[in-house]
């Protein structure tokens, strides 16, 4: 279903060749501090779909508009964002 739904969307599916991770270093990034900060602190609460949704949900909000970014210059990516729009389109 997933890979039909990619498709629908005109989505092409590309995958990192095995043993390269720096293929798609921000993401294995992510999915590290997804891990340790949400992940593995929380998994015995995940009860059902339905509550790692809401867990998830509340982390991607949190990590989106409060956790800061070194990246970003410390400040969190909705932030971030934001000042790039009030650059470059003012």
């Amino acid at each position: 279903m997933f890979i039909e739904s990619l498709k629908a969307y005109g989505i092409k599916q590309s995958f990192s060749y095995p043993g390269c991770p720096n293929d798609n270093a921000c993401m294995e990034g992510f999915y590290s501090i997804l891990r340790r900060e949400e992940i593995n602190i929380n998994i015995d609460k995940y009860e059902n779909s339905r509550v790692i949704k809401d867990f998830l949900n509340k982390y991607f909000t949190f990590y989106n508009e409060t956790r800061i970014h070194t990246s970003n210059d410390g400040l969190p990516p909705s932030s971030k964002e934001q000042k790039w729009f009030e650059n470059h389109l003012a």
